[in-house]
């Protein structure tokens, strides 16, 4: 009799598993999943960082944050550092820096990056791993991926940066506090 009972009660409780499982209006009860919420897309485009035409600076899903090839343009659209692969390493990653934090990341969020060096040479490639190591701090670093390329949109820029990230965790603006 109690091994009837016990039978009798997990046919129940497997029932009810199996009918939550059901899709809505097969629930004989009536029961409907939830509905799956996607996050709507995000377009980070900053007047503050100037950017190539056509492009959006990065895109946020949810917590994702697909970066767009920075390049090293200061805030009037000027080429930064002509003929200087350093300078526009360090100009691409500070710009990239500030798009990432509009988009509420640090660059300790980014999970991979790839650099494009028009016309590499060795020593480009060490300039570019040593700007990356001092960007990229250890321990959590991300992947990072050299490319060498022929050119870039817009004549004397020499390096382009983008990315991946996942933001850990997002901290809400400070108010605005007034005097």
């Amino acid at each position: 009799m109690i091994v009837g009972n016990r039978f009798a009660i997990l046919v129940a409780t497997l029932g009810t598993v199996a009918g939550a499982c059901m899709p809505a209006g097969r629930d004989p009860r009536g029961f409907a999943p939830p509905p799956q919420l996607v996050p709507e897309p995000v377009y980070i485009n900053p007047g503050m960082v100037p950017g190539l035409d056509g492009f959006s600076h990065a895109v946020k899903v949810g917590p994702n944050v697909y970066l767009s090839g920075e390049v090293a343009l200061d805030s009037l659209g000027r080429v930064v550092g002509v003929n200087d692969l350093r300078l526009q390493i360090d100009q691409a990653f500070a710009n990239l820096e500030r798009v990432l934090r509009l988009a509420r990341g640090t660059p300790s969020d980014l999970v991979r990056v790839t650099i494009f060096v028009v016309h590499p040479t060795t020593e480009d490639y060490r300039l570019v791993h040593e700007a990356a190591t001092q960007f990229f701090p250890p321990p959590k670093r991300p992947a990072v991926t050299l490319v060498g390329i022929e050119s870039l949109p817009m004549p004397g820029l020499l390096v382009a940066i983008d990315g991946q990230a996942l933001i850990r965790a997002e901290f809400p603006e400070k108010p605005q506090t007034r005097p």
